[in-house]
């Protein structure tokens, strides 16, 4: 008997915290559009600060010549396009410099091998923003595509001040790995808006992120994680947000696209990427977010309890079923408003896998690290 009690208590605390968690964080997305909207009111072009759209690339001469076009045809007063080649042996140089001499906006820094003193995208990055004509600063990757020439417009419509504006970076393709990366993309996407719009901001992605050129170079850019190939987005944004006036948008306007994953090697292989900086993330937030993955994945394991559950009583199956119910109503949510596929069916079958491949790549980072590369 003393068993069944604690095996409840347990229960108890588990769905106390996720329910928490939930209710807590979750609740604050939908207020998200609410606020998009109040938003939403006219804006003289004189009001736009200018912006400086910065991007670097390494051997992505098809990318940029998909997508460099787009960038350029922003429907913006007064902006610049800085593009920065690391080191490529594509032919990117060429190029972009062709590109340079007809386009004004267009202003191109090349790296070479003898530019380079650390590992990663980072330093690249830096070349680009001290590079930028302007202060108000939009970051993406040279595989995104906006979506609508109104993305840099929606970006400056909320970049008021010292402002950091976080956009939404969705993936597109076809096939159960493109599937997958949707989905984690909208669930990760509830987790780190919600936290924002609650003033607790612990990442952006790269592929749609804005902030000054100011806040950069007072918060010393990244050099308290140059060391770490990735986190050019997420680490920078947890430690130069504090304080700071935090926005996030969800204008489908504004979003940008890059394509997913082309198979579960590349996926993993991407996932490993993004764990090499949860280890630098502030205690707080590695300590919540960890104890969500942690008491997600104990909630499926308490699935073979349900036998027992329910011959207790049905209230106690219902306490556990609960949680997916209420998780799904959040994701539904926020898939709706991130003009996703409906992938709220697919909880059920996407929501273990990640939880399981994310206690694999953890244990396989501590144990081997990641390769030092961008």
């Amino acid at each position: 008997m003393q068993l069944h009690l604690l095996l409840l208590a347990f229960l108890l605390l588990l769905m106390l915290f996720q329910y928490g968690y939930m209710l807590f964080f979750f609740s604050a997305f939908p207020k998200l559009q609410q606020k998009q909207k109040a938003a939403e009111k006219p804006v003289l072009d004189e009001e736009l600060p200018p912006i400086s759209l910065v991007v670097c690339a390494r051997n992505e001469l098809k990318n940029l010549q998909q997508h460099l076009p787009l960038w350029l045809a922003q429907d913006y007063p007064q902006f610049e396009v800085v593009v920065v080649n690391d080191r490529s042996w594509d032919e990117s140089d060429l190029w972009l410099d062709e590109m340079a001499e007809k386009h004004p906006r267009l202003k191109v820094r090349h790296l070479r091998d003898f530019d380079r003193h650390w590992i990663g995208k980072k330093f690249a990055l830096t070349i680009g923003i001290k590079a930028a004509t302007h202060d108000r600063l939009v970051l993406t990757d040279a595989d995104c595509s906006p979506a609508s020439p109104q993305w840099l417009r929606k970006m400056g419509e909320q970049a008021k001040g010292d402002a950091f504006v976080l956009g939404y970076g969705a993936y597109e393709g076809k096939g159960g790995v493109a599937l997958l990366s949707q989905f984690e993309t909208q669930l990760s996407a509830l987790h780190w808006m919600s936290w924002a719009s609650k003033g607790m901001a612990y990442m952006g992605v790269g592929r749609n992120l804005s902030y000054t050129r100011t806040t950069f170079l007072e918060k010393n850019g990244f050099s308290g994680h140059m060391h770490i190939p990735s986190g050019d987005d997420d680490l920078f944004v947890g430690r130069a947000a504090k304080g700071k006036k935090t926005l996030v948008c969800i204008h489908p306007q504004a979003f940008t696209f890059s394509p997913s994953p082309e198979s579960w090697k590349k996926w993993l292989a991407q996932k490993e990427r993004h764990l090499s900086t949860a280890h630098a993330y502030h205690w707080v937030t590695k300590s919540m977010l960890g104890a969500w993955g942690g008491s997600s994945l104990l909630s499926y394991g308490l699935l073979v309890f349900i036998p027992w559950l329910w011959s207790l009583h049905p209230a106690w199956v219902g306490l556990l079923a609960g949680r997916w119910l209420l998780l799904w109503i959040f994701y539904s949510v926020a898939n709706f408003r991130l003009q996703g596929k409906w992938l709220g069916f697919f909880l059920p079958f996407f929501e273990l896998p990640l939880l399981l491949s994310q206690l694999y790549l953890h244990r396989r980072y501590r144990a081997k690290g990641i390769k030092q590369t961008w």
